[in-house]
């Protein structure tokens, strides 16, 4: 796609967006947390006042860091990040601070709209939406400095697409890293041996497994564990 001849009109009305941010109530302070460092600085460009940024970072920990010692209004965040991602970061995010508002960009070649979803995101969005014909980021400011929740026609096709494709079994819905913990969760390891081996916070293994449990829909890796068991070996339910 050529875009060209709208290099004028990419860009979100920012005496728009400002008058949203003033009349929210909510602290215009923001915490930025992309892996691709291009996106990163591409949202930081879009903010006129950049004493408005408590943090721009690529990494969970960094960002949790920055929302611990700032409390900001709000969080941008991908779903990938250098190191960790940007799902746990929003759960740990939000019991740090309640009342913090959150945008995810989902950048994943599968993005998981249906986790953003039960993370109550108040926009959620993906990476092409950025450059698509209509303004559906700016939308979602106005959302989300409304207090309301907006999740982009582009993530809800995905999500349509995720919820009619028919599954097999509940192991068939898992993703690469899913089937990954749960596989050495099964074996026996730990939360943190989990982490040590896949280099991965603590907080982001116990994120995934919560996940892996709510699509089998059992409450305890004991429970799943006897479950995966007993389809192994064709034991009746």
């Amino acid at each position: 796609m050529d875009f060209t001849s709208r290099l004028n009109t990419l860009e979100p009305n920012k005496e728009m967006l400002q008058s949203w941010a003033l009349s929210s109530g909510m602290r215009l302070s923001f915490v930025l947390a992309f892996r691709v460092r291009l996106s990163l600085l591409g949202m930081i460009s879009s903010f006129k006042e950049k004493k408005r940024l408590a943090g721009a970072v690529s990494d969970e920990e960094t960002a949790l860091h920055y929302v611990k010692l700032h409390r900001p209004g709000m969080l941008f965040c991908g779903d990938e990040l250098e190191e960790g991602d940007g799902y746990s970061l929003v759960a740990r995010s939000r019991e740090l601070v309640p009342d913090l508002r959150v945008m995810m960009i989902l950048g994943a070649v599968n993005p998981d709209v249906e986790r953003a979803i039960a993370l109550k995101a108040e926009v959620i969005c993906l990476d092409r939406d950025l450059m698509g014909p209509e303004p559906t980021v700016a939308f979602g400011m106005q959302a989300a400095f409304q207090g309301k929740h907006f999740v982009s026609p582009l993530a809800q096709e995905t999500l349509q697409r995720e919820l009619t494709v028919e599954e097999t079994d509940a192991t068939s819905m898992l993703r690469p890293r899913e089937k990954e913990i749960m596989d050495l969760m099964i074996s026996g390891f730990s939360d943190r041996d989990i982490a040590n081996r896949l280099h991965l916070s603590i907080h982001t293994v116990r994120d995934y497994n919560k996940s892996i449990r709510r699509k089998f829909g059992v409450k305890s890796k004991v429970h799943l564990a006897a479950m995966i068991l007993r389809d192994s070996i064709g034991l009746p339910a």
